[in-house]
Formats: structure tokens, sequence, C-alpha cells
């Protein structure tokens, strides 16, 4: 796994979490920011407003006479006090009639807001705040809140950015750590301080890893039993072919070569149901057809009829349907002369085999009933094993045919079970689904 090539990311799953943690914490600062500074602008300009008002209620108040000069010189005072008299009316230009309460007026060229009110003498006076004064405070205290929400939205996206950077990185580091495994030997992957949302992604990967050593180690013991089921026909055959060469008589070498024919056809019926057994364990380049299950029947018995009738085999085809179903690369004649080859090697001379083909819930079921020895109860699981051959029977072969039956089976989407008939034999059932017509 080290030498295969790392591929970049398309998308990072960081880079587009942080990228919308930027604009979702830069849209929310600036709506708060943007509100929090109107509320600070009018909140300011009505705390100045209070303040007009409550010094002027101070001033009305108190005894402090106020002066009737006019000043036109106001630059080092926040708030100016005068009386509403003949000269200040016209020289700054404002009605005499002026309203109590607030109003903004221009006095000397410049706009005031202004709280007219009278005094315990009766006097009617004003207090006077310059309009751009009042506007740089406000637009001050505008500008804190904003500059705060500023500050708040840099400090959040750093605290966000730094908790998703630390958070992801029990991924990264599984990520090297199942780069780094091996195809000889691979190990679960932990799964403490995983985020619970990655935990069940974590599982899955740890559930393909154990399959994938599973499949691995079967591959291993496949290659290894195939090694040995091969070794062991080639060295008859070399030992066959030494004693061929030390014959004297023509009879000797023919009975030789007889013996050494029979060595090469059992090597390629292993090599063929090797190659066949290979092309179904791989889901590439696959034919499918559809045909009557009775069609694919009928042909296999008609090619294994010589074997029936050498063993006086007792051969009944009890009931029957005309089910379509899915053939893939003509794959179910191999399935069926599996079977029956098995049916026919283990049972005795003028035995009885039993075919019933039925529909059963949009399934096909065909079960092959002979009257043979059966199978004992803790090998009827191992049968599907390659190369396993049942102890005791005296009957030589690959120990391949149900392997590839069951792998027919998976392909097709179908099942294989095997029971021992309670008066005697072995039951066969295999059920694929039907397609609908």
């Amino acid at each position: 796994m080290d030498d295969q090539p790392k591929t970049k990311l398309k998308q990072s799953l960081r880079r587009e979490l942080t990228q919308w943690t930027i604009i979702i914490t830069l849209i929310v600062s600036s709506v708060v920011g943007l509100v929090a500074g109107t509320m600070s602008y009018f909140e300011a300009r009505e705390v100045q407003d209070d303040m007009l008002k409550n010094l002027a209620n101070l001033v009305a108040n108190s005894e402090i006479p106020i002066t009737q000069k006019l000043g036109y010189d106001y630059d080092d005072s926040m708030f100016i006090v005068q009386i509403i008299s003949k000269e200040l009316t016209q020289r700054a230009g404002i009605s005499p009639n002026l309203p109590n309460g607030f109003d903004t007026v221009r006095l000397f060229d410049d706009h005031w807001r202004i709280y007219v009110r009278s005094n315990q003498a009766g006097q009617r006076f004003l207090v006077a705040q310059e309009t751009e004064l009042r506007n740089e405070i406000a637009l001050a205290n505008a500008f804190s809140a904003l500059l705060s929400s500023a500050f708040l939205a840099f400090f959040i996206m750093a605290l966000v950015i730094f908790m998703i950077t630390l958070r992801l990185k029990p991924i990264a580091n599984l990520a090297n750590l199942l780069d780094k495994q091996t195809a000889d030997k691979l190990t679960a992957l932990p799964t403490n301080n995983i985020p619970s949302e990655i935990s069940p992604f974590i599982e899955a990967i740890n559930r393909l890893l154990y399959r994938t050593q599973q499949s691995i180690e079967q591959q291993q013991r496949f290659i290894a039993d195939a090694s040995h089921e091969l070794r062991t026909p080639l060295a008859g055959l070399s030992l066959l072919v030494d004693n061929m060469e030390q014959e004297n008589t023509p009879e000797s070498k023919n009975q030789q070569m007889s013996l050494v024919r029979q060595g090469i056809n059992r090597m390629q019926r292993l090599v063929d149901q090797l190659l066949d057994l290979a092309r179904f364990q791989n889901q590439s380049s696959r034919a499918t057809s559809q045909v009557k299950f009775i069609s694919v029947l009928t042909q296999v018995v008609e090619q294994l009829y010589p074997l029936i009738n050498e063993k006086n085999i007792h051969l009944t085809l009890l009931r029957t349907t005309d089910a379509v179903v899915e053939n893939i690369n003509h794959s179910l004649e191999q399935l069926v002369e599996n079977a029956l080859v098995n049916a026919i090697r283990y049972i005795p001379e003028g035995g009885v085999i039993e075919i019933t083909l039925e529909k059963k819930q949009k399934h096909l079921v065909m079960t092959i009933a002979d009257n043979g020895p059966g199978i004992s109860q803790h090998e009827l699981k191992k049968v599907f094993a390659p190369f396993y051959r049942i102890e005791q029977t005296g009957e030589k072969g690959s120990g391949l045919g149900l392997t590839l039956c069951q792998e027919i089976a998976n392909a097709h989407a179908g099942t294989i079970t095997l029971e021992n008939h309670p008066m005697g034999g072995l039951i066969f059932r295999y059920t694929q689904p039907i397609i609908d017509s």
C-alpha cells in the first residue's frame, strides 16, 4: 500500500468548514455590528438630549444668574445657556416664540440642538449643544460598537478554526495510519477520541478491513491448496514417465501411456475448474442471458446420460416449471452438471435421483435428491470450501465442484443448501430469483 500513488483530495473538509465559518461569521458580525452601531448612535443622541434637559432643569430650579451677553466662541464649551432675548433672536436669526422642549435650529451660522424652558423668574432660556459635536460623539460611540463587533468576529473565527483543526486532527492521524498498512497485515483503526458523527464511518472501514483480510487469507489458502493439488498429479506424471522409459514391451508402455493420459485429463479438469472459479470470483466481463431453467436441466441430463446409463441410475423428474431465470456466461449448466455429477458419483449402482423444479414466492427452486450415503452433519458446511473432499468415500475429485456451484449461485443472487434426507441420501437445493415475464 505504501507504493500506491497518493492523490490530492479535490475537496477539503477543513477548508470548506473554515470558509463557511468565515462567511457566516462575517455576515452575522456585520449585521450585529450595523445594528449595534445604529443603536449606539441613537442612544448617544438620546443621552445628549437627556443631558440638555437635565441641565435646563438644573438651571431653572437654581438661583444661578443666566448671562444675557451673547458669546460667539463656543469651541471650548459642550453646552451653552442663553436667555431668549430680543438681541439673541435678532443676532442668531431665530424666532422669539420658540416652543418649550427640544428643537434643532441654526445659531450663528451653525446647527444647534436646543432645549427651551422657563426659570423660576419667568425668563425663557435655552440650553444648546452644537449638532456637529453631538454627531461626533454619537459616531464615536457607533464606531466603538462596530470595532467591538469586528474584534469579536475575529476572535470567534480564530477560535472556530482552531477547534476545527483540533477536532479533525484525529481523522488525519487515522488516514496516515491507514495509509501505512500493508496487504499482508490489516489492522482495525482505533475509534477512541473520534467524533460520534465519524465513528460509524470508521467502524464501516474496520469491517471492510476485516473482510479484506479474510478475503486475502482465503486467497492465500486457495493458492497454497491449488499449488498442492497441481503438484501432486505432476509428481505422479513424472513418475509414470520415468517408469514408461524403463518399460521394454509395447504393451507395458501403452499401459503407462494410458495412465499418463488419465493424469493429464485429471489435471486439465482441475485447471478448467480453477479458471471457472477465478472467472466467477471476478465480477467483470459477464454476459447475461435469459433462459428457461427446464431447458438448462434437460441439456445437462442429455449430456450426462451415458454416465447415468453406465451406473444404471433411475433419474426421475417429479415436477417442473417453465420459469425464466438469468444465466450469466452460461454458468447454470455448470452448476446443474456439478450437482448431478456429485449425485451420480456417490450413489451406488442402480441408485435413484429425483429432480424437482417449482416456483416459490418469485423464486425458482431446484431440488436434487439421491439415495446415496449422504454427508455427515459436521461436514455439511465444509464441503463448500475449495479442495475439500468428503472423508472415507473413496471417490477421487478436485474438491472444487461445490465451491464453483456456490460462486455461481452468488453471482445469480441465489442460494444453495445441503441436507440429509431422513430416509437416507442427500438433498441438494438451489434457489434463484425468477425474471418477471
